[in-house]
């Protein structure tokens, strides 16, 4: 089996975990790992007060002060330049405070309704 392929489950319970909430600044794959987290996961969408309007799976209402305390990095700046990089690179789209991953199904496949697991 090749190790590169396929993907490894992270229970959300280690996001609530001492190693976790350990007082750092993120790394910027510790920064995608949380983006991947805090996506809404769901097939329905879901009201999101703070952008009165609806997230949709795959999505994050994250305005850029919120990640830089999140990832307790120095300077919107830095986070803003992790974005751009992200979105050049295709892993996310950006519309104001929206942030949608781009082949969330990838890294967060849906269960099937069929499978025992």
């Amino acid at each position: 089996m090749n190790k590169k392929q396929g993907y490894i489950l992270l229970f959300r319970s280690l996001f609530g975990n001492k190693i976790w909430k350990e007082d750092r600044t993120f790394s910027k794959a510790e920064a995608w790992i949380d983006l991947m987290r805090r996506a809404h996961y769901s097939e329905q969408p879901e009201w999101n007060n703070y952008l009165n309007g609806f997230l949709r799976r795959g999505d994050i209402y994250a305005p850029v002060r919120s990640l830089k305390k999140w990832w307790r990095w120095k300077s919107t700046s830095k986070v803003q330049r992790y974005l751009n990089r992200l979105e050049y690179d295709r892993m996310i789209k950006r519309k104001g405070s929206v942030i949608h991953l781009m082949n969330y199904n990838k890294y967060n496949p849906k269960k099937e309704k069929n499978n025992e697991n």
